[in-house]
């Protein structure tokens, strides 16, 4: 299988098993192939070799920051010819120049190499010392930023790689390689669930029969590295943040392949094939998986790219020379901040932050599926309000000192956990000998630690409440982590309207149990104790609640709010309210009791929706995998049990996606 990558030009880059026919290479391969028939590997990576080193050199390639005692001595690789027989093939970094970086994975060493810039984009050339014919160029462009001024239209700039042409938007980064340099090592992907790097994902776990087998879908073509779609749609207009071939990431509301979970779909059901030995089915799906990434990086105001040291820049503690950036939230009070734009179109935000790359890391250690991850938590580190650097809500950390989360929605919050675990996860996996494109395990761990302790800081309040502070208390007896969201309307059995404290219905259990279950399992203690919290409270609305009413029923006219506590009117705004219980069980038992106008199973989940519900279960599979001490945990297992062979009408049955499935291996 293949990729056949479409130009303008005429030109085809094709990855996986065949090659890109672009240039000089395409030339020199077109003639080797006549002359043998079917050229051996050695005799096509020899020519193409040469060609693509003619090729750097007449158009000024190769050189960059680095010293020379940084570049490695030349060598040479055997691969196997057409006859069987080894043949050495002289390594082509010469040709090339120098490389500002040398980063070895375990599925090779990776030569980075810094080619002029062509406009505002900084470019990059990437070889494979062990697939010497393979070549891979990208190019970076800067966000726009509201200090520039108005940045708010999609700019497509034109740029030239690999002999083909491309565009590249603003804050994004585009590429274009000549095949498939490491084929999926499955074997990576199952040992990355039994050692707790990833949840399992299943599909004995569905409760609604129709999750397909995995299997490429054709109408999604080939890879455009002139395009930002294609759309999902079908339409003939222009792809958006809503309809692009990564899926949607737009604040609208909705269940999305690419949001609202730990991993985007496209992922989960790339692990659940590689979980039942599927691997001739990923293999043959893998072309279109890795699109995933390559769109997931060409989208516009992704992150900030350093030209001059060659990484993405840390928002919050950005490298040496750089300026620190955030999404655009309020008026920029901070003048040294740079302020991400929004382009029209493309309104992306954290809490529906795409959720791609992670499984292309996993199963080949590839560079470019690390670059779209570290990329997606350098956009998390971005989501936070500048005027609140310094302490939110009682917290103690220190003005520009540690790492800050965003605490703007549950949902970034946990966004913001699982792109540093995988942050964390590259860094520790990579090796370069100059610190190039990728940010140092140092770096991604203090990140994920200063995060934690902030979120601690918030948790432990939380934790040490009574009913003297009642917004807190009423979290702490809910299970709300870490902060309800407010005061919404419920409507009562008399037609009446009444304020109540509330949370979200959905929020904890879709985005939070995988980056919890996975920092608690790491070790990480403070999360462990959150996990508890959170898992006391689906605890209880599952056992003492039950069925539909604790999935997502009960909720306030907004569609999504949960009761959490009473409220009570002060200067005429609705403020929590000391509660009428005083355990988690209480308030479990006050929400079942509430005279609101909605009547919903408590016995069965009819009307509620397959995915939140399945995701419950996964979530407290999770608590008890952990060991976590919680009453009634037993109880509420074998309650959602017996509710799911009640139910007859599950509410949304359509939306169960494979990256529902996650929990733990079994």
């Amino acid at each position: 299988m293949h990729i056949q990558v479409r130009s303008p030009g005429g030109l085809r880059v094709c990855c996986g098993g065949y090659f890109m026919f672009v240039g000089k290479i395409g030339r020199a391969f077109g003639r080797s192939r006549v002359a043998n028939r079917i050229a051996g590997w050695g005799s096509f990576g020899r020519v193409a070799a040469l060609a693509l080193g003619a090729a750097t050199a007449a158009c000024g390639g190769g050189g960059g920051e680095s010293s020379p005692s940084a570049a490695p001595s030349p060598e040479s690789i055997s691969t196997p010819t057409g006859s069987g027989a080894p043949e050495a093939v002289v390594q082509r970094v010469p040709e090339i120049g120098t490389p500002i970086d040398v980063i070895s994975t375990r599925s090779g060493r990776w030569r980075l190499f810094a080619l002029p810039a062509q406009g505002s984009a900084a470019v990059y050339r990437m070889t494979l010392d062990e697939k010497p014919a393979f070549a891979r160029e990208f190019a970076c462009r800067p966000i726009a930023t509201k200090e520039q001024g108005d940045g708010s239209a999609l700019d497509m700039a034109a740029v030239k790689l690999l002999d083909t042409d491309a565009t590249v938007a603003q804050g994004a980064c585009r590429v274009v390689q000549n095949m498939d340099p490491v084929a999926p090592n499955l074997g990576w992907l199952r040992e990355a669930v039994s050692n707790g790097v990833l949840p399992s994902y299943k599909r004995e776990r569905a409760w609604v029969s129709g999750l397909k087998p995995l299997a490429a879908d054709p109408v999604r073509g080939a890879y455009d590295p002139t395009s930002l779609g294609p759309r999902t749609d079908g339409a003939a207009t222009p792809p958006t943040a809503s309809h692009n071939f990564a899926g949607t990431t737009s604040s609208q509301g909705g269940e999305y392949e690419a949001s609202r979970g730990f991993l985007h779909n496209a992922d989960a059901r790339v692990v659940d094939a590689a979980l039942h030995e599927e691997d001739t089915a990923v293999s043959a799906y893998w072309p279109e998986f890795i699109q995933y990434t390559f769109y997931s990086l060409a989208q516009p105001q992704g992150a900030a790219w350093s030209v001059k040291s060659h990484v993405t820049i840390d928002p919050q503690f950005p490298q040496e020379g750089e300026r620190g950036w955030e999404l655009p939230f309020h008026n920029n009070p901070n003048p040294a901040v740079d302020s991400m734009t929004a382009v029209d179109d493309w309104g992306r935000n954290l809490p529906h932050l795409e959720n791609t790359g992670f499984v292309h890391w996993l199963a080949t250690e590839d560079p470019i599926a690390g670059l779209v991850v570290q990329r997606q938590a350098a956009y998390a580190l971005a989501g936070r309000y500048e005027y609140l650097r310094g302490g939110y809500a009682g917290t103690t950390q220190p003005a520009d000192t540690a790492y800050e989360g965003t605490t703007d929605e549950e949902r970034g919050l946990f966004n913001t956990l699982s792109a540093l675990w995988k942050s964390r996860d590259v860094s520790r996996r990579i090796n370069s000998s100059e610190g190039r494109m990728f940010w140092t395990q140092a770096r991604t761990e203090r990140q994920a630690d200063d995060v934690i302790a902030f979120y601690d800081a918030i948790a432990s309040r939380i934790a040490a409440a009574g009913p003297a502070t009642p917004a807190d208390y009423l979290a702490k007896l809910s299970g709300t982590t870490f902060a309800s969201i407010g005061v919404g309307s419920f409507v009562m059995s008399d037609g009446s309207t009444v304020k109540l404290r509330q949370a979200s219905a959905f929020e904890t259990v879709q985005y939070g149990k995988e980056p919890l279950w996975l920092w608690a399992k790491a070790g990480k203690a403070s999360v462990r104790d959150w996990f508890t919290a959170y898992a006391t409270g689906l605890t209880m609305r599952m056992s003492v609640i039950g069925g539909a009413m604790g999935v997502d029923g009960r909720t306030s006219t907004g569609g999504s709010g949960y009761p959490v506590g009473p409220t009570t009117l002060a200067d005429g705004v609705a403020v929590a309210a000391a509660p009428p219980f005083s355990t988690p069980a209480g308030w479990a038992e006050w929400v079942a009791a509430l005279p609101l106008k909605q009547v919903d199973a408590r016995d069965s989940f009819n009307g509620a929706s397959v995915h939140t519900a399945m995701q419950m279960e996964g979530a407290l599979l999770m608590a008890r995998d952990l060991g976590l001490q919680i009453p009634e945990l037993d109880s509420a297992l074998s309650r959602i049990k017996q509710a799911r062979a009640a139910t007859t009408s599950f509410r949304y049955s359509g939306l169960q996606m494979h990256k529902h499935l996650g929990a733990p291996a079994q």
